[in-house]
């Protein structure tokens, strides 16, 4: 009868890393949330904020959308739609 052992990769919690999108440094810690509409249930959703640690880093701060939400306008895709004349 074979043995089976199930095993964890050490490498494999670096592969998730969360990176800076303004330096690309893996050294942050969370910053709390905002809300943000989501267009696909037009509901609110809150939208987890990171703040960078690495003294290099211009911005400091930033978050990560997913990916059906627009990064500056802070509407659904329906409601631009029905007020775009």
């Amino acid at each position: 009868m074979k043995n089976t052992i199930v095993r964890n990769e050490a490498s494999a919690k670096k592969n998730n890393q969360i990176r800076c999108c303004h330096c690309s440094s893996t050294v942050i810690i969370r910053n709390g949330t905002y809300p943000r509409n989501d267009p696909r249930i037009d509901k609110e959703i809150r939208v987890q904020r990171y703040l960078c640690k690495s003294p290099d880093c211009p911005w400091k701060t930033f978050s990560i959308l997913p990916t059906p939400i627009l990064p500056v306008i802070r509407h659904a895709y329906g409601t631009l739609f029905e007020y775009h004349v």
